[in-house]
């Protein structure tokens, strides 16, 4: 069959595509060939060295560079395959993706006894699996214990320190080049997962041999600190209260604390014997104005108090008085 010119379904190459392992016992290898149509296709075996089995064999591919993707299309003890085809654009492509490598990923591979061997599942050791994080919040911890049957468990937990929240705690485990949660149980701030020795003396979780395990956690913020103390107790009328000057008009305050711990003014304005003083007032300065803050009245006598609140500022109607006085229009002495 003749090609187009423009179609190079047949210059494809897996050179640069495949990526091998650095472990020995995962196998890859590719065929490329040339169809009836002209165009090639490989087809990639994923296997596993004599004498080993994995658990899963897996053909992956990556795909932009950072999305991983299963493209087995055949599997069977310890083998995968997968088909790839040669694109009018000369890249190889596995439904309707053009990968940028092709490996193989096996899960649990252990060495087949060419004997029975010993039970080795009270000789797991957490050293060299446990992964510590450099963040100060991330804390990661672990025991191990022996069963009544005398194989080894090993209890992983995550959790945050004091002081920090994050929205999710996750407990994680690396097999081969493929991450896991592997959690089994989780609350607020924490989760934990249990990992079993197996008979050849490896952990295991879930069916899986994690070679390292490790805590991760997503938008960690430290808690809002405590509200600060209140300063209700704190005002003081020093700098408030004011003497206007006018000899027959006294203004006096008493500061006491009420139930709550907070602190009271309590404002009078009085008159001298013998006088008479019309529309006696307790006056006060906020911001740029003057009010009439009066709360008791009686003829030469006015009064109102003011609640320290927990700014330590004493307020009064919405009002946080700079000066207060007390003030009356005119003052008659009493007729004799």
């Amino acid at each position: 069959m003749k090609l187009d010119s423009e179609n190079k379904c047949n210059a494809c190459s897996m050179d640069g595509i495949i990526t091998e392992s650095a472990e020995p016992y995962n196998l890859i290898n590719y065929e490329e060939k040339e169809n009836s149509d002209g165009c090639k296709t490989a087809n990639v075996t994923c296997s596993v060295a004599e004498g080993w089995d994995c658990a899963v064999v897996e053909v992956m591919g990556t795909f932009d560079g950072q999305v991983v993707y299963i493209i087995s299309d055949k599997s069977s003890e310890n083998f995968a395959s997968s088909s790839l085809t040669c694109r009018h654009d000369g890249q190889y492509n596995y439904l309707g993706l053009n990968p940028t490598s092709v490996w193989c990923n096996t899960t649990s591979c252990t060495p087949k006894p060419t004997e029975p061997s010993e039970n080795k599942c009270n000789a797991c050791t957490m050293d060299g699996i446990l992964k510590e994080d450099s963040e100060p919040y991330k804390l990661i911890n672990y025991e191990e214990k022996e069963n009544s049957d005398g194989c080894k468990t090993a209890n992983v937990t995550c959790s945050v320190a004091e002081g920090w929240d994050c929205d999710i705690v996750e407990v994680m485990g690396t097999v081969g080049q493929v991450v896991y949660k592997i959690s089994d149980q989780s609350s607020e701030n924490f989760a934990s997962s249990s990992l079993t020795c197996s008979d050849v003396g490896h952990y295991t979780s879930f069916g899986l041999q994690p070679t390292d395990v490790w805590c991760n956690t997503h938008t960690c913020t430290p808690k809002p600190t405590q509200p600060s103390e209140k300063k209700c107790s704190t005002c003081s009328m020093d700098g408030i209260i004011r003497d206007m000057g006018v000899e027959v008009i006294f203004v006096n305050y008493e500061e006491y604390e009420n139930s709550n711990g907070c602190k009271i003014a309590n404002i009078t304005c009085s008159v001298a014997d013998g006088w008479n003083c019309s529309d006696l007032s307790v006056k006060a300065f906020s911001g740029a104005a003057v009010n009439d803050i009066t709360r008791q009245y009686i003829q030469n006598f006015a009064g109102s108090f003011l609640t320290c609140t927990d700014d330590g500022q004493y307020t009064i109607l919405d009002l946080s008085p700079t000066l207060v006085w007390c003030d009356s229009p005119i003052c008659t002495p009493k007729p004799a």
